[in-house]
């Protein structure tokens, strides 16, 4: 059994990221976040290399 304190929700911040034509697919993208941390560049950046590596397979 866990004794450890269970985190309660919470809302989180939710930004939109646009729209992304990856491989024939527009996909909406949002970014959800903890307490004051942002979507920066290079993570948007690493998402959408993840998504083309995963769905433009050759």
């Amino acid at each position: 059994m866990n004794s450890k304190t269970i985190e309660i929700y919470h809302p989180r911040s939710i930004s939109n990221l646009g729209q992304w034509d990856i491989g024939g697919l527009q996909l909406k993208v949002y970014g959800l976040v903890a307490d004051n941390k942002k979507v920066d560049g290079s993570m948007v950046t690493l998402a959408q290399s993840f998504v083309h590596r995963t769905f433009c397979r050759v």
